[in-house]
């Protein structure tokens, strides 16, 4: 559910607080296609232990827990591949077909999104 401050201490400062809430709900609802750019948060650390790893978001201090399979996933959200290239690679990796394999990949992004781990290019 999204809080958005509609009354300040500050009264000139509420409708800008009302703007950045809905910037951040919009960036953090936006819809991830096939041909969509993920990118990991700048302000994220990792750290691998084996085969599994933690992500965790210097800026509000949640982390994540991933698998071996999120972290390749994280590992090519770069910037330069599409959902579908990462979902090629993870599947040739695990040998799995990469269409069995992309709506995972999919919904693993939403998630990372939604806790401000990655961003998307549409």
């Amino acid at each position: 559910m999204l809080h958005i401050p509609l009354e300040s201490k500050y009264d000139a400062l509420a409708p800008v607080q009302v703007r950045i809430s809905l910037l951040i709900y919009s960036l953090l609802m936006q819809e991830i296609r096939f041909e969509s750019i993920p990118k990991r948060n700048e302000n994220v650390s990792w750290k691998e232990f084996g085969t599994d790893g933690i992500l965790l978001n210097l800026v509000t201090g949640d982390y994540f827990d991933v698998n071996e399979t999120g972290l390749l996933i994280w590992d090519q959200a770069d910037g330069r591949k599409t959902v579908n290239g990462i979902a090629e690679e993870v599947a040739a990796r695990f040998a799995v077909r990469t269409e069995d394999l992309a709506r995972d990949v999919i919904e693993f992004l939403q998630e990372l999104a939604g806790k401000g781990l990655v961003s998307v290019e549409p």
